[in-house]
C-alpha cells in the first residue's frame, strides 16, 4: 500500500494523463476579458477545478506555459491574467503611459529589471488564438502592459475584475464540453504575484463575486525589504494571516541570494516565503525547493532566461518547474478534490519522490 501511494505521489511531478491545450484571450477580443489572458486546461471533456494565477513583476503570463501546462494535464484549468509589465523605453519617451518619473524611480527599485525596448504592434482579431511559442513575442509588443507601481492596488484591483468577469466569460474560452467549476477555485501567484494573491484573500481591494477555497504563494515576495514593503503591507505580526482557506507557500533555496551583489536578491529575507508561511494559520504547508532559484519555474526558452538572468538560479530549470508544478497539483488534490494521499505522501517520503531535495517539507493541520 505505502508503494501505491509513493508512485501516485511521484506521478504528479509528472506529465498527467490529461491532453492539453492553451489559448490567449485579449481585451479586444471577445469575450473581452479585463486584462490579457492565458488559459490553459483539459480537451478532455468534463467540469475541472479552476486556479487563478498571477505573474511576478514584470514577467510574462506566457513565460509559465509549461508550468501551467503541467497543472492542467492533471485535471485543473489555470487562468493567468498579465496585470502588469515595466513600460517599454518608447512609450516613457512619448509619456504613452500614466507613470510618473517617480513610478519610474520606484519600479527600477522594487527590481533589478530595467527598461525593456521592443517594437510594439497594432491591431488584433476577433477570436481567441491557441498559444504557441509566436505568441511570446507577439505578447511582448502588444500594447497592453502597465507601469509596476511599488504598491499593489492596481494589481489587486485588476485581478478581482478578473475574478468577477469568470462566471459570465470564462465559459466563452473553454470548448464544448470543458467546464469550470468555479466552486472550487484556488488563488495563487508568483513572487510579487504572491504577494497579490494573499492581499486578496485578506480582504484588500474591492468585493469579489467568488469565493476563494485555497491559496497558493511560488516563492511570493512582498518587497525589497522589511523596511520597504509593497502596499498593502501585509507582513506584521506573526500568525496575523486569517484567511479562512488551506495555504500552501512555495520557496525557492536560492530566491535571498543576490546574483551579483550589490545588487538585491530576487526574494529577499524579511520578505520572502518564510515570512509569509510563518503568519499562516493551520492549515498550511511549507515547501522549499534547495538548489534552486526564483526564477527557475519559468520556461525553457529565450524570453524566460532573459527574465532568469536577474536571479540566482540552478543549473536546469526542469527539477524546479516539475517539483512547483507537483506541488501545487498535490495541494489542489488534497484541498479542493478531498484527496490528501499525494501531499501526506510529499511531506513524509519526499526525499524518494520529488525530482528536487525539499527542505523544508511541513504541513500543519487544524486540530479536530
Amino acid at each position: 500500500m505505502a508503494s501505491t501511494h509513493l508512485n501516485s505521489a511521484s506521478s504528479v511531478f509528472g506529465e498527467g494523463k490529461l491532453k492539453v491545450e492553451s489559448v490567449i484571450v485579449e481585451p479586444f477580443q471577445r469575450p473581452h476579458p479585463p486584462k490579457c489572458l492565458f488559459v490553459t486546461y483539459p480537451k478532455e471533456e468534463g467540469e475541472y477545478p479552476v486556479l487563478l494565477f498571477f505573474h511576478g513583476t514584470s514577467t510574462l503570463h506566457l513565460l509559465y506555459k509549461q508550468l501551467l501546462l503541467h497543472i492542467s494535464s492533471h485535471g485543473f484549468i489555470v487562468v493567468a491574467p498579465q496585470l502588469h509589465i515595466i513600460p517599454f523605453k518608447k512609450d516613457i519617451e512619448e509619456d504613452k503611459t500614466e507613470s510618473s518619473e517617480k513610478d519610474i524611480e520606484d519600479a527600477t527599485k522594487l527590481h533589478p529589471l530595467s527598461f525593456i525596448e521592443l517594437p510594439k504592434k497594432h491591431g488584433g482579431q476577433e477570436e481567441a488564438t491557441k498559444g504557441t511559442d509566436k505568441d511570446i513575442e507577439d505578447a511582448t509588443k502588444a500594447e497592453l502592459f502597465t507601469i509596476v507601481r511599488q504598491n499593489s492596488k492596481a494589481d489587486i484591483e485588476d485581478a478581482i475584475k478578473v475574478t468577477n468577469w469568470l462566471p459570465d466569460g470564462l465559459k466563452s474560452v473553454l470548448p464544448p464540453g470543458v467546464k469550470a467549476n468555479l466552486d472550487e477555485l484556488a488563488l495563487g501567484g508568483h513572487s510579487r504575484g504572491g504577494h497579490t494573491a494573499f492581499s486578496i484573500a485578506l480582504g484588500y481591494g474591492p468585493p469579489s463575486s467568488l469565493k476563494f477555497s485555497a491559496l497558493i504563494g511560488v516563492d511570493p515576495v512582498a518587497g525589497t525589504s522589511e523596511s520597504s514593503q509593497l502596499e498593502p503591507k501585509i507582513l506584521t505580526e506573526n500568525e496575523s494571516f486569517k484567511l479562512g482557506v488551506p495555504v500552501m507557500v512555495i520557496g525557492s533555496g536560492l530566491g535571498q541570494e543576490s546574483i551579483m551583489p550589490p545588487m538585491p536578491a530576487c526574494a529577499p529575507k524579511g520578505v520572502n516565503h518564510r515570512d509569509f508561511y510563518k503568519r499562516c494559520q493551520p492549515s498550511c504547508c511549507h515547501f522549499v525547493v534547495e538548489g534552486f532559484g526564483h526564477m527557475d519555474m519559468l520556461d525553457d526558452n529565450a524570453a524566460a532566461a532573459i527574465m532568469g538572468c536577474l536571479c540566482k538560479g540552478g543549473e536546469s530549470r526542469e527539477p524546479m518547474r516539475r517539483s512547483v508544478g507537483g506541488l501545487v497539483v498535490a495541494f489542489l488534490n488534497a484541498y479542493l478534490e478531498g484527496d490528501k494521499g499525494d501531499l501526506l505522501s510529499i511531506v513524509h517520503e519526499h526525499e524518494h519522490i520529488a525530482p528536487a531535495v525539499l527542505n523544508p517539507a511541513e504541513l500543519r493541520e487544524k486540530e479536530k
